[in-house]
């Protein structure tokens, strides 16, 4: 889970690592990863962000061809946002720039340049999962929907992936609750997220299960395997059943709004009788579990 408006979780450990940010850079990133992201001071910031993000990309994209240039302040004040907030923004557009900017010692008086890849920037939106801004209209003049369509795959292509069952219990379970913003509507799932390079799969599957419901598994058991995009992607999916949990502490990305739900057995079989239960790996999940009981 990754952000073109903030850094993955990941990356938040290698900066924090090395110890090298500075200056406004780092006042940004303590003011906004410095409050819990649930908490309502934390959904305050990033509501603010991501609706004033969104602005500046409906601009930039609307002319791609203008060249933005300007001291920190200044872009800042051109687009009517708090000098911080600016200084997230340049933070998360960086990579998506033909020429990255000076981030890590930048001050107020430092001058910027926006000259944006497009695919690069796309290819981006997509990985941080930021379906409002890979959505934009704006983009159907940029790039065609053959090549947008190329740019999902290659994401798509990029890594392998894990689902996890997660029992309390031998009859209650734990599911999460998301928006999913391409279908409009708020689906249930199991914890899952992308395989990180050189993690393995019942690795991915543990750390996604603490991050987004604050639970750690104490045995784990893979189930199944499926291939979700065989048309077009050679992605592997592992699903994997965990018992023994213990509480801990979720960690969730800023993009990521996740309710945590405790769902007896019986519950699932009605949700899944019902059509309740829409993503392919949730269903071979449930189909597999109940398969070998």
């Amino acid at each position: 889970m990754y952000g073109i408006m903030c850094l993955s979780k990941e990356q938040r450990k290698q900066e924090s690592r090395k110890g090298i940010i500075m200056g406004l850079l780092q006042d940004w990133r303590e003011y906004a990863y410095g409050v819990e992201i649930n908490s309502k001071a934390g959904k305050a910031i990033w509501d603010k962000y991501f609706k004033e993000e969104k602005a500046i990309y409906e601009q930039l994209l609307a002319n791609p061809s203008d060249i933005v240039t300007g001291t920190v302040r200044e872009l800042a004040e051109k687009y009517g946002m708090e000098l911080n907030y600016m200084v997230g923004f340049l933070d998360g557009i960086n990579e998506s720039l033909k020429e990255p900017n000076p981030i890590e010692d930048m001050t107020a008086d430092t001058v910027v340049k926006l000259d944006i890849d497009l695919e690069k920037l796309y290819y981006n939106m997509v990985e941080a999962k930021a379906e409002w801004l890979y959505e934009l209209p704006q983009w159907n003049t940029l790039l065609s929907v053959e090549r947008r369509k190329e740019i999902y795959r290659e994401h798509i292509k990029s890594g392998n992936g894990a689902v996890i069952m997660p029992f309390l219990d031998d009859s209650t379970l734990i599911m999460i609750e998301e928006v999913r913003t391409p279908i409009e509507k708020s689906i249930l799932a199991f914890p899952a997220g992308l395989i990180e390079e050189g993690e393995k799969p019942e690795e991915a599957a543990i750390r996604e299960l603490e991050e987004e419901t604050g639970y750690r598994a104490g045995t784990i058991e893979e189930m199944i395997y499926e291939y979700p995009a065989v048309g077009y992607s050679n992605e592997k999916v592992y699903i994997f059943k965990a018992k023994n949990l213990t509480k801990t502490q979720r960690h969730l990305d800023a993009t990521e709004d996740i309710k945590v739900r405790k769902i007896s057995i019986d519950e699932l079989k009605e949700l899944y009788k019902n059509g309740e239960i829409h993503s392919s790996a949730e269903i071979i999940a449930i189909l597999s579990y109940f398969s070998n009981i």
